[in-house]
């Protein structure tokens, strides 16, 4: 069959509004404390619908054979079978953004600055995948969820502190001892939400993102089961009707945290008033802290449940570097 690619005729000029409100004040010389609250909302986002999905026929036939099988996909189109496919791009998405951010800032002064920030936020919207056809109500509450970028909870903190210098006529004490800086970046983060879908087209519609469905027991992960087992599959089914999408929302499921700390100890030795050698050590992921990507949320695959890898921006195992900068 033809596919084929259509466009809603009432286009929208995708929308967007941000606003805020903080609340700032010196508590004491250098250091300040701010309070806010962020928000943003969007609409007229695009998406995609699938206009000539399969549509579900109950029952069997004279000879027993089911009249809907995976076999038939295409003759049980509404524009059968000339055309398969019909993608239809509209634009009526929505998302929303609320957060409480929290800073803590002490200016460089004496040699030491410090920045601390806590945020939490939600993000909610229907930016998920389509999971049912543009026909069938309900549409909407299968992809209104958390947002892949909804990270609950956020905390990051940096700071730069000059060690106080000695005075003394020793030269040893004031090319050893003097001259040290102490830097380091540290961030803790909430994981991302987890879609959990059955991974076969239970529906028959050939949209193939059938969801899965809760069968009541618990969601964390068997007792004595291993690191790897982010939950229990057995909380999840994909036995349930044909003809039907599974039960599950978007976002059930919060993947895992991220928790990191960076440091850097450095050494300046000046050489003469403009030239400076500087000694650098640095540390990353200095706590050598495990931080695991998404587990599998494919009901269908062996690896259900269970965390495959470590996070691609945040999981790299403690590394140290030396160096040497020179600076005329």
């Amino acid at each position: 069959p033809v596919l084929a690619t259509t466009y809603d005729g009432r286009q929208e000029t995708p929308l967007q509004y941000n606003w805020n409100v903080t609340l700032e004040r010196e508590i004491m010389p250098e250091w300040v404390v701010r309070a806010a609250y962020v928000g943003s909302r969007s609409n007229y986002g695009r998406q995609d619908f699938q206009l000539n999905a399969a549509r579900y026929t109950p029952g069997d036939d004279a000879s027993g054979n089911p009249l809907s099988t995976t076999g038939n996909t295409d003759a049980r189109r509404l524009f059968a079978p000339e055309i398969g496919n019909i993608t239809w791009f509209t634009e009526d998405r929505r998302s929303s953004y609320h957060s409480m951010q929290l800073t803590l800032i002490k200016r460089f002064s004496q040699g030491f600055t410090f920045r601390g920030a806590y945020t939490w936020s939600h993000a909610l919207g229907t930016y998920n995948q389509d999971v049912v056809p543009w026909f069938l109500p309900g549409n909407d509450s299968y992809q209104y969820g958390p947002l892949d970028i909804d990270h609950r909870q956020r905390f990051v903190m940096s700071w730069v502190w000059e060690l106080p210098t000695m005075t003394s006529d020793n030269g040893f004490v004031k090319h050893v001892i003097n001259g040290w800086q102490w830097t380091g970046i540290g961030q803790y983060q909430t994981g991302s939400p987890l879609t959990i879908t059955s991974g076969r087209d239970r529906s028959l519609s050939d949209i193939g993102r059938d969801r899965a469905v809760l069968t009541g027991a618990s969601l964390d992960a068997p007792a004595g089961a291993d690191k790897r087992v982010f939950f229990n599959k057995d909380a999840f089914s994909r036995d349930y009707p044909l003809g039907t999408f599974g039960t599950t929302g978007a976002g059930i499921l919060t993947g895992p945290q991220i928790y990191s700390f960076d440091m850097g100890i450095f050494k300046r030795f000046r050489i003469t008033e403009r030239v400076n050698l500087q000694f650098r050590s640095e540390f990353f992921n200095i706590f050598n802290q495990t931080n695991f990507a998404n587990p599998t949320t494919n009901f269908s695959s062996s690896r259900f449940g269970k965390i495959r890898q470590t996070q691609s921006y945040a999981g790299e195992p403690r590394i140290i570097q030396f160096g040497l900068k020179l600076t005329f």
